[in-house]
């Protein structure tokens, strides 16, 4: 169904390629049920229940989501209206994409680590609203799949199927925040394609990048700079500039992140939970791998969720972390 849907308008000759199925599925369902299954995992886990979210939160992503929300809602909406499905399967397309990709990506520790309970509770209230939404505006055009979802989501006052739904809403679109968060992205996308004429991978901290862009609120420049892993911006300069000189206190900074990238690859094929805690042991006489492990060990252990970080002898195949000779080993707790 969805194939026809995007492919083009239902009124078009349409020449069915079996072939572009796995993509359809590859790059929009598999997208959607992913980010439905993020949502599900983390919100059992947690008991997360909606009938105490609260109502408003303050996190600039937050805001931003549930304006894109807002704005999907009306674009469907209008393009249904007009009987253009095409335009509205082609959105929410985008807006699954940006969802999971910018959304989901950029909040993930918010849902599995936040040190804020308020701001955690915030991630899984909107997260839940927007699933919502996107599952009503879903159901026309995929009806056993947004039925599926809305089993897992409706509680004891909601109607018995999402085909029995009031169509949502069209509410006030905060049109700025959409604004600044395109300036925003356009900036991580300069900085990305900086670094990557650089050869430099965004795991490496970098001192400074310097764009010709006018200042964006304080929120977001920390999204930015935490996205391309940077540690300042400037602006209105005269040219876009990446600083790349790499200070010692930089390269143990991106030996810490690579440590990290390593040991959760190792608790992906140890097979352990998303939840579970670890000892983390390792071994090396690399002088900067054992001056890493004691200076970011509190960071290392918040990323992977370690209770202890042990060095000690252990029985497993030496890698090479930036270069460094380590062994690694995770215990389950």
């Amino acid at each position: 169904r969805w194939y026809f849907y995007s492919i083009n308008q239902p009124f078009d000759s349409k020449q069915f390629d079996e072939n572009v199925l796995p993509q359809i599925i590859r790059r929009f369902v598999l997208t959607l049920w992913n980010t439905y299954s993020f949502f599900v995992t983390y919100a059992k886990l947690d008991n997360f229940e909606p009938a105490k979210s609260p109502k408003k939160s303050d996190n600039v992503l937050d805001k931003w989501i549930l304006a894109k929300t807002n704005q999907l809602v009306a674009t469907i909406t209008n393009s249904l209206e007009k009987y253009d499905p095409l335009r509205a399967a082609l959105e929410i397309e985008s807006f699954v994409g940006e969802l999971s990709n910018w959304y989901v990506r950029r909040s993930r520790k918010r849902f599995w680590k936040s040190e804020n309970a308020t701001d955690q509770l915030a991630a899984y209230s909107t997260l839940y609203m927007v699933l919502r939404k996107l599952n009503l505006v879903l159901a026309p055009f995929m009806p056993f799949l947004t039925e599926a979802m809305y089993q897992n989501f409706k509680n004891d006052t909601d109607t018995e199927s999402v085909h029995l739904c009031d169509w949502p809403k069209i509410e006030k679109i905060d049109e700025q925040i959409l604004t600044d968060m395109k300036r925003t992205r356009e900036i991580v996308e300069l900085g990305h394609h900086l670094r990557e004429e650089a050869k430099i991978k965004v795991r490496q901290p970098l001192s400074e990048l310097k764009i010709t862009q006018a200042e964006l609120p304080t929120d977001l420049i920390a999204i930015a700079l935490d996205e391309l892993n940077i540690k300042k911006l400037v602006f209105s300069a005269s040219s876009d500039e990446l600083i790349t000189a790499i200070t010692p206190e930089l390269e143990m900074e991106g030996l810490a992140r690579e440590i990290v990238r390593a040991v959760q690859a190792l608790r992906k094929n140890t097979g352990l939970d998303v939840a579970d805690r670890i000892v983390l042991a390792y071994a090396s006489d690399d002088d900067l791998i054992k001056k890493t492990f004691a200076e970011w060990a509190d960071y290392i252990k918040g990323e992977v969720l370690a209770t202890e970080i042990k060095q000690e002898a252990v029985n497993a195949e030496e890698i090479k972390v930036n270069h460094h000779p380590v062994r690694l080993l995770v215990i389950k707790n």
